[in-house]
């Protein structure tokens, strides 16, 4: 057994620890903000003299992160495209042509929160009043699940900012992509993202596409299990 020490509002298989408080435990209670030292009894009680305690940490709390595709990290094409703006940097989703698609596939991190939905948004550069039409494919599985399954198609309509001139970042969010069906900490998601209207002229500027996910931890206790 060691000794821990709770550096903030902490919660323990159902116990509330404050500040400062030392308990004894076979292994680190570590999980969602928990932060802990070990040692013997005397050490932890000089540590918790000098450390400095937070007070608005949780064992167990739910926090939201974001899954983060930069537009200098997302595959294009095969041929390329959609093209990259060097001088303003991000990816240039041309009009009326949805076949200009970029690819992303990531693993769920450990601090998701397994059965918690997925809200997908892109990050672009509006400068007209009128609004493009982001879509999204995408196919999520297990480890162990079938990876060649259809894809699902969702379509971004929820925009943060009402325009009114210039130009500004935009932020356009898709509905939720439910996670109810996923039941692991390892899964994969797929995505496919393209433009598909001919109602803004031209080029549309996409500077990130990402996801925000709820976590319950800072990781998993185990290897493959929370």
């Amino acid at each position: 057994m060691a000794f821990w020490i709770c550096t903030g509002r902490c919660r323990v298989l159902n116990q509330n620890f404050e500040a400062g408080d030392i308990k004894e435990y076979a292994t680190n209670p570590n999980s969602s903000y928990f932060e802990a030292y070990e040692g013997e009894v005397e050490s932890v009680e000089e540590r918790r003299g000098h450390t400095n305690l937070k007070s608005t940490h949780f064992f167990g709390g739910e926090s939201w992160d974001d899954l983060r595709f930069p537009a200098t990290t997302l595959k294009r094409g095969a041929t390329s495209k959609p093209d990259f703006d060097y001088t303003n940097i991000g990816l240039l989703f041309p009009q009326d042509t949805a076949t200009e698609i970029v690819y992303a596939i990531a693993q769920l991190p450990h601090a998701w929160k397994i059965g918690s939905d997925l809200y997908p948004h892109v990050h672009y550069e509006q400068d007209e009043e009128e609004e493009p039409v982001f879509k999204l494919d995408y196919r999520w599985y297990e480890s162990g699940g079938d990876p060649t399954g259809d894809f699902t198609t969702i379509t971004a309509s929820t925009f943060s900012t009402t325009y009114v001139e210039g130009s500004i970042l935009q932020v356009v969010g898709f509905p939720a992509i439910r996670g109810s069906g996923i039941t692991t900490l390892s899964s994969i998601l797929e995505i496919k993202l393209y433009r598909d209207d001919d109602v803004v002229t031209g080029d549309v500027l996409v500077k990130e596409f990402d996801i925000h996910y709820q976590i319950d931890s800072p990781g998993s206790g185990r290897i493959t299990q929370k």
